[in-house]
């Protein structure tokens, strides 16, 4: 902490797995907030066979993810709503990271060719109203996991998020060419996204704690 001072941070944020408990209760002393949790999940490849198509509920709809102000706007807004307050304080919204300047926007497509990615990203609406953002990533080689990255609207998660982490499992399936697991990383406060991928037998890989502590001049 006198070091961080020394250098002149405004605050420290660091990651401490939740079966580290002394560590825990060492930061926790130091007054050290915990002001947030990630659970990472895996699910074995060979468990994508058992995993069932489940349509979106009525008046919403699934759309090819698109880049245009609007949409940045609407998925700034979205990230902010799905992020608390409380973590917000160590990790504020960058806007930025939603309205990238003109010469990246021309070369991630070319980049992503040359590189090979393959992924696949769709927006969620209710009419015209942005509520979910989904990308899922089938690996391209050997030892090199899948990973889906899901944000949803806290108030239509509990609707949402069975169809959608549905929706990324079945395009994994019909999709890898490798056969290799899938993470998830979710908030531990996210209860019912973890509640569908234990029922669809992900595992539980680690919890990591988030602690910040803001350093007064």
């Amino acid at each position: 902490i006198n070091h961080a001072k020394k250098l002149g941070a405004k605050l420290i944020v660091l990651e401490v797995l939740d079966i580290n408990e002394p560590a825990y209760e060492l930061y926790r002393s130091l007054d050290f907030v915990h002001y947030d949790s990630l659970t990472r999940q895996k699910l074995d490849f060979g468990k994508l066979s058992d995993i069932p198509s489940i349509a979106l509920p009525e008046g919403y709809e699934l759309r090819e993810f698109t880049r245009d102000k609007k949409t940045n706007q609407a998925r700034y807004e979205l990230d902010m709503r799905v992020t608390p307050e409380d973590v917000q304080v160590f990790h504020p919204i960058d806007r930025k990271r939603y309205f990238k300047p003109l010469i990246i926007r021309m070369v991630r497509p070319i980049a992503i060719l040359l590189l090979k990615l393959k992924r696949f990203d769709w927006l969620i609406y209710q009419r015209e109203n942005l509520v979910g953002d989904v990308s899922v990533y089938p690996s391209r080689k050997e030892g090199s996991p899948h990973r889906i990255n899901l944000m949803l609207d806290p108030a239509r998660s509990d609707i949402l998020s069975e169809p959608m982490i549905s929706h990324c499992l079945v395009t994994l399936r019909n999709n890898s060419t490798v056969e290799e697991n899938t993470i998830v990383e979710f908030r531990t406060s996210a209860t019912k996204q973890l509640e569908t991928t234990r029922k669809y037998d992900f595992v539980d890989v680690e919890t990591m704690h988030l602690l910040g502590l803001k350093i007064e001049e």
